[in-house]
C-alpha cells in the first residue's frame, strides 16, 4: 500500500513541476508578445505623428 501511495504522490509531483515549467515558459511568450505589441504602437505613432517623426533624424524628421 505505501508503495502505490509513494508512485501516485512522485506522479502529483512531476505532474506540478511539468505544470510549472509549461507555464514560466508561457509567461515569457506572452511577455515578448506584450513588447512586440508595445515596439509597434510606437512605431505607428512615430510614423504618423509629425513631432514625433523628427525622433527618427535626418530627412525623416524634417518638413516641407
Amino acid at each position: 500500500m505505501a508503495v502505490i501511495s509513494l508512485v501516485v504522490s512522485m506522479a502529483a509531483l512531476a505532474a506540478a513541476g511539468i505544470s510549472l515549467v509549461y507555464q514560466a515558459r508561457q509567461t515569457r511568450f506572452i511577455r515578448e508578445e506584450i513588447m512586440r505589441s508595445s515596439h509597434r504602437e510606437l512605431l505607428g505613432m512615430t510614423i504618423n505623428d509629425p513631432t514625433l517623426r523628427a525622433s527618427w533624424g535626418g530627412r525623416c524628421g524634417r518638413t516641407g
